[in-house]
């Protein structure tokens, strides 16, 4: 556990660094506080503002996180580091999870910003906190299934632009999929399709619905692409 939380150290502190980081901060506190007062202005109902501001954020946060996991793995292959990590006294699931820790954390640092929206409600208004609560559990759970999709890809190549553009592709198809999923005929693979649909298993928790099939299928996504990229680490050991 110590070398994964000095990965995740090592990973966050690398993000300020870089001017990737602060741009994608810009964007998410502009646009996030832009649809924060549409919402307050044309719903005024402190109990469903949140919950409705939360779905927009798991839209953005589907078109940022490529920027936040390209260069992971992508940068390590590039730059040679990889190599070093690969030799080290560390195993390859912990500088798989080190990463995916330091991706998540940095994550909940723009998470953070937006409970200034949340306080002004609590000022303000009488917001319903059923539904924000799961609204930001299914929010986090999603995140990091979007972020360890990122993870997964970006251990496949050394460009950080093609790491991010198939992740970009990758987590479009698994946000659209249950609407593909409305012109199926056959149920049993319609329920199949609509079954893998992050947006599927995130739209119970904005209704203020904690399902643990939902949790379960999150925490198994995240687990699968942890698996994979942690093979491919290892067959990458063995060559």
């Amino acid at each position: 556990m110590h070398n994964i939380w000095v990965i995740a150290k090592k990973e966050i502190k690398s993000y300020f660094v870089s001017f990737v980081a602060y741009v994608v901060l810009f964007f998410f506190l502009i646009l996030g506080g832009y649809y924060f007062y549409v919402y307050v202005y044309e719903v005024r109902d402190a109990a469903r503002i949140m919950p409705y501001f939360l779905n927009f954020m798991a839209f953005i946060s589907f078109l940022l996180t490529p920027f936040i996991t390209m260069r992971l793995f992508s940068e390590e292959k590039k730059s040679g580091t990889i190599e070093l990590l690969l030799t080290s006294p560390i195993t390859e699931s912990e500088i798989v999870w080190g990463k995916f820790l330091g991706a998540l954390m940095f994550y909940f640092i723009y998470v953070a910003f937006t409970l200034y929206y949340l306080i002004l409600l609590i000022v303000y208004g009488k917001p319903d906190f059923g539904p924000i609560i799961s609204g930001y559990l299914g929010f986090i759970l999603l995140e990091a299934a979007y972020i360890s999709v990122g993870v997964l890809i970006s251990s496949t190549t050394r460009n950080q632009i093609v790491s991010g553009m198939v992740t970009l592709v990758v987590l479009l198809f698994f946000w659209i999929v249950g609407w593909i999923s409305s012109y199926i005929n056959n149920l049993t693979i319609k329920n199949f399709v609509s079954y893998l649909s992050f947006l599927t298993h995130y739209q119970d928790f904005s209704k203020g619905i904690i399902d643990t099939r939902h949790i379960i299928f999150y925490i198994s996504v995240i687990w699968f692409n942890m698996f994979l990229t942690v093979r491919l680490l290892e067959n990458r050991r063995t060559i």
